[in-house]
């Protein structure tokens, strides 16, 4: 048939879950806890990556609460990590580098927060009902704004293993053309 970028991508991509999956089964430094655990988060990884190729099942993670960005936006910031080395990828992967930097300081502060909530009030109810220090504390790790993109970092591949793009895309991001 006839290639298609996409699909060569998902390909590579899912043969490196397989890759995973075998290391961690094969890893003989691993308890059965361990390896269960492992093994669900790489299934848990695979199962969100192939979400970004199918609009219902993204959809299912956007109700659920595990995506907030567009499908759209999610695939585009695959691209650019994947192929930040063009010259023209580099502005729009540093400021996806710089909001997940963002991200991260906000969950620090929260974390910081909730530390100074505790020492304040102790374990007594926080203002507005809440649990106090202990809801805040789950906040630094639940709200996340750019978890998407976080996220895509367990879908980098070696640049020698990633598909060549096609000829029309290379053309558009050499700056000679």
């Amino acid at each position: 048939g006839e290639f298609t970028f996409w699909n060569a991508l998902q390909s590579t991509i899912r043969n490196k879950f397989e890759v995973d999956r075998q290391n961690i089964l094969q890893n003989p430094m691993m308890n059965e806890k361990e390896r269960e655990a492992s093994l669900e988060e790489v299934q848990q990884s695979l199962s969100h990556f192939n979400a970004i190729f199918d609009q219902e099942e993204h959809q299912k993670l956007v109700d659920s609460g595990h995506r907030s960005m567009s499908l759209r936006a999610v695939q585009a910031a695959l691209l650019i990590q994947l192929y930040e080395d063009y010259p023209i990828m580099q502005m729009p992967s540093t400021l996806l580098r710089e909001l997940v930097e963002l991200d991260n300081l906000m969950a620090a502060w929260r974390y910081r927060h909730s530390l100074v909530v505790a020492r304040t009030i102790g374990s007594k109810p926080g203002t507005g009902g809440s649990s106090g220090a202990l809801y805040l504390r789950s906040t630094a790790a639940r709200y996340r704004i750019f978890k998407e993109i976080m996220e895509t970092a367990s879908y980098l591949i070696p640049k020698t293993e990633r598909p060549q793009l096609p000829r029309e895309i290379q053309e558009r991001f050499d700056f000679r053309a």
